[in-house]
């Protein structure tokens, strides 16, 4: 999980949080991108505001 962790990192400091999730939907099966949708759409409200940049 460390390898793993410090991937993720080391990609989000080169190239973006944009290129980053880009990268993730590229890489997932289309049989989970229903349960992707479920935890973005969570993250996304889990303050309880929603602004148009999100």
């Amino acid at each position: 999980m460390d390898r793993i962790f410090d991937k993720v990192v080391d990609s989000l400091r080169r190239y973006g949080i944009n290129a980053l999730s880009n990268s993730a939907k590229e890489s997932s099966p289309y049989d989970l991108e229903e349960a992707a949708f479920a935890v973005a759409r969570d993250l996304v409200l889990a303050d309880g505001l929603l602004t148009q940049q999100e």
